[in-house]
């Protein structure tokens, strides 16, 4: 796997894997909103206790949920400098790191463990129960793109670097890392544009309309045993939640 690699499915046999799509994403909502709400070292440890058990069940290699951490460095020190201006506290520092590096983990649990399409047929799912409010099938849609854009932009990113170092371009300095982000961005707007005119002619040509109800080829029935892992999971995290939390 490439090095610019945020996201991607990885076929893998695991119990993780097998969870409905729907199950996963709605976890993950409930996941931010406990990570936002605890305030104590104990909900923490319980909460990285619970994260990691959910890697190792994914049976992803750390290094890729490792990868997407360190990704995170240059933010993570933003928000230490952007603390220390405004005079915020080493404990709420850490505490905000920890969020921060909690949410990217389950992130990626969802990208590595479930598919493009499956991600998109959840969240028309989910948006679906507020389509008299808002309009899901168009929001569900631009997420779904979202995603599938974001391996094909950092591939694009990796070609672009490899031809600037072998053209001699130097960016192990600081100096040479600006220079070569100041060569990616243009190409990668203009390749963003060029494949985002090409993805509308198709579905232009195919007849694609969000306003008709669609049907789908496959449908991914939530089974009993969904059911089961998203009410132990609510029980964990909601008892996390209700004695290390700030509501």
């Amino acid at each position: 796997m490439n090095k610019y690699k945020i996201n991607g499915y990885i076929n893998k046999d695991s119990m993780i894997h097998k969870v409905n799509p729907i199950i996963k994403i709605l976890l993950l909502i409930f996941n931010v909103i406990v990570i936002l709400n605890v305030s104590n070292i104990v909900s923490y440890i319980i909460l990285y206790i619970y994260i990691v058990c959910v890697m190792i069940l994914s049976k992803i290699n750390i290094k890729y949920y490792l990868r997407n951490i360190l990704t995170m460095k240059i933010f993570i020190l933003f928000i230490l400098i952007i603390n220390f201006i405004f005079g915020y506290s080493i404990i709420e520092s850490a505490r905000i790191i920890l969020n921060v590096i909690y949410i990217v983990i389950c992130s990626s649990i969802i990208s590595y463990t479930t598919s493009t399409l499956s991600i998109n047929y959840a969240l028309e799912k989910i948006f679906g129960v507020f389509n008299f409010i808002i309009p899901s099938r168009y929001i569900a849609l631009t997420i779904g793109l979202s995603i599938r854009f974001i391996p094909i932009i950092t591939m694009e990113a990796e070609r672009i670097t490899n031809s600037i170092s072998l053209r001699g371009v130097e960016y192990s300095s600081i100096k040479g890392k600006i220079t070569t982000i100041s060569y990616l961005f243009i190409p990668l707007i203009y390749l963003s544009i060029k494949r985002s005119e090409v993805l509308a002619s198709v579905m232009e040509v195919r007849l694609y309309n969000t306003n008709v109800k669609r049907t789908y080829y496959m449908y991914d029935k939530i089974r009993c045993k969904d059911y089961v892992i998203l009410i132990l999971n609510i029980i964990i995290l909601g008892v996390t939640m209700l004695f290390g939390g700030r509501l």
